[in-house]
C-alpha cells in the first residue's frame, strides 16, 4: 500500500464583502479580510492594482483624493504548495471638495494696475469662475489713478460649479505726491 500526500488546497470561506464589486469615495478607508482554512500553515499576499499592500489575513488601504476610478484588489492565499484567489473590483467615486483660496493683500501706488492673479482650478482639478466687487473689473483688474489712494476691502466670489465661496481682498493704494504745477497768467502786469 502506498500512501500519497492528501495536502489539500486552502479553501477562502468568508471575505469583508461577498459581492465582488466594492464601492467607496474618495477619502474612505478599506479594511479588508479573508478566512481562509487548510490543514497547513497559509501564507496571504494581497495586492491592489497589482502592487502589494498587505501580507496577512487583513489588511486597510486609505483611498485619498486622488483615488476616484477603478481598482481591482486581489488575495492569494498559499499553503506553499496550492493555491486560493479571489478578486475584488473597487469603484472609488469622486468628492468634491470645497474650493479654498487665501487671497493675500495686494498693495499698488496710484496710477499703477492691479491685477489679482487666482488659480484657474482648485484642489480637484475643477475649473473655478470668478466675480470680483467694484473697482475690481469682471477680470480682477484695476488700473487706479491719481486719486484712488486708501485702503479698499473687496469681495472675491468664485465657484467650481458646485460650492459657491467668498473671500475679502485688502486693496491698499498708495498715495503718489505729483510735482506741483504752477498756473501763471498769460501775461503779467505791472
Amino acid at each position: 500500500i502506498e500512501v500519497l500526500p492528501s495536502n489539500r488546497p486552502p479553501e477562502i470561506v468568508d471575505s469583508f464583502s461577498a459581492e465582488s464589486v466594492v464601492v467607496l469615495d474618495e477619502d474612505e478607508l478599506l479594511e479588508f479580510w479573508v478566512n481562509a482554512q487548510d490543514s497547513e500553515e497559509l501564507f496571504y499576499t494581497w495586492q491592489l492594482d497589482g502592487n502589494v499592500v498587505a501580507i496577512s489575513s487583513e489588511g486597510k488601504h486609505h483611498f485619498d483624493f486622488f483615488s476616484a476610478g477603478e481598482h481591482d484588489l486581489k488575495v492569494a492565499v498559499s499553503d506553499k504548495v496550492h493555491l486560493a484567489e479571489k478578486e475584488w473590483h473597487i469603484r472609488v467615486r469622486n468628492v468634491n471638495r470645497k474650493p479654498e483660496l487665501t487671497i493675500l493683500p495686494v498693495t499698488a501706488y496710484e496710477g499703477q494696475k492691479i491685477v489679482l492673479n487666482l488659480p484657474a482650478t482648485d484642489i480637484d482639478g475643477d475649473e473655478l469662475e470668478y466675480s470680483y466687487e467694484e473697482p475690481l473689473s469682471s477680470m480682477g483688474i484695476w488700473q487706479t489713478d491719481a486719486e484712488d489712494a486708501g485702503k479698499y476691502m473687496v469681495d472675491v466670489r468664485y465657484t467650481d460649479g458646485e460650492f459657491r465661496e467668498e473671500e475679502e481682498v485688502e486693496i491698499t493704494v498708495i498715495d503718489v505726491d505729483r510735482a506741483p504745477s504752477l498756473m501763471l497768467p498769460s501775461r503779467l502786469e505791472a
